[in-house]
């Protein structure tokens, strides 16, 4: 009998890892399909935890993570995985504790950043590729394909090669950045609080 009742736990605690997997999966080769994957990410992990405990819940996280990573890109694996894995597992960990929706979702949403950060970060030191400098050049590229258009249309040859400037590209995304991620975590945090906690309340969890 005690068999069983551990049993069922970790059967809840694999499907739902399965499910993680499905959505990482889907996140990483559609595009279109990101933001949505992002929003539904954390609930498998965040009804493991409110169903049962912090434990299954990382365990959960642990697996979908190791499945993921023969599918798609290793990095991205981890990166979607731990970093939404954790939003839901800080939000069950909010519920718990009865914080307000307003910090629930502060929490969230803090995780969120610094997991972008951090991932920016990391990634820059292991690829040696910065994904700002990758992104600046295309941007020269596309002005640089077009730039008599441009000329043609009144813009001065100086403001265009100001344009072309990837290193004052770089410079403004840094510039830009903490404040757009920080938007970003809000949103896909605020939309995933509110699909999550609508599937609790289905389930009698909230």
């Amino acid at each position: 009998m005690k068999n069983n009742i551990k049993l069922n736990p970790l059967v809840e605690s694999a499907m739902f890892a399965a499910l993680a997997v499905i959505v990482i999966i889907a996140t990483t080769y559609l595009p279109a399909f990101y933001f949505i994957g992002i929003i539904v990410l954390p609930l498998p992990f965040a009804f493991v935890y409110i169903k049962h405990n912090f434990k299954y819940a990382a365990l959960a996280l642990a697996t979908a993570i190791l499945i993921s990573i023969p599918f798609g890109d290793l990095f991205t694996a981890i990166s979607l995985g731990l970093t939404y894995g954790i939003v839901g597992i800080v939000m069950v960990y909010c519920f718990k504790n009865d914080e307000s929706v307003l910090n629930t979702i502060i929490f969230m949403a803090v995780v969120v950043f610094l997991s972008t950060i951090l991932v920016y970060k990391i990634s820059v030191l292991i690829t040696g590729k910065d994904v700002l400098q990758v992104t600046a050049k295309e941007i020269s590229n596309i002005i640089q394909k077009y730039k008599g258009v441009y000329e043609s249309h009144g813009a001065s040859s100086s403001k265009i090669n100001t344009l072309l400037d990837e290193n004052n590209m770089v410079y403004i995304m840094k510039m830009i950045m903490p404040g757009t991620t920080f938007v970003f975590s809000i949103v896909s945090t605020y939309f995933s609080y509110r699909f999550s906690t609508s599937i609790f309340k289905k389930f009698n969890y909230t």
